[in-house]
């Protein structure tokens, strides 16, 4: 009960990152590859200014946005570039993950820590929230191309990892 009041309190961009979108990709993963891997920034711009307050007081452009596809073996990886995080847990980066042999999706995020280094984490199609690193200098695209097929498994298996509760959105 704890967790789900804190995460009440967190402003909206920090949930549109965490809790909106993941839950969008995961429901609608063949849309998002779609729209964002044809470069669709304005998509982004709007949605960040209908989901926010930010957006309302200064709205984003779409040039504060950017796609960068990379494609490693069977692992294609849609890395979605936002505006800078002015608060703790507000991603630079989301990660956008397809196998393309098995149509296994994840969603990753790269998130701003309280000492003004970034997080890895992992969102699972079950809102569990994994912390895969805090290490500076990674280079997380190749990380999560690395990686990706252990943790995709995570998605298809409710407790996969002990310790790690699963959210309530």
């Amino acid at each position: 009960m704890i967790f789900i009041m804190q995460i009440k309190t967190y402003p909206e961009r920090h949930t549109l990152e965490h809790v909106i979108l993941p839950c969008e990709f995961y429901k609608h993963s063949k849309d998002a590859f779609i729209c964002f891997d044809k470069g669709k920034r304005s998509f982004l711009a709007n949605t960040y200014n209908k989901e926010t307050k930010e957006g309302h007081m200064k709205p984003y452009r779409p040039a504060e946005f950017a796609v960068l596809t990379r494609i490693y073996g069977s692992i294609v990886i849609l890395r979605l570039t936002l505006p800078a995080p002015k608060n703790i847990l507000e991603c630079r980066y989301i990660y956008l993950c397809k196998n393309r042999l098995n149509e296994d999706v994840m969603y990753f995020t790269s998130e701003l820590s309280m000492d003004g280094t970034y997080y890895l984490c992992a969102w699972t199609k079950f809102h569990s929230h994994l912390l895969l690193s805090m290490d500076p200098h990674l280079d997380e695209m190749k990380y999560i191309a690395e990686n990706f097929s252990q943790l995709s498994g995570v998605e298809k298996t409710p407790g996969y990892f002990p310790g790690i509760t699963e959210a309530a959105v």
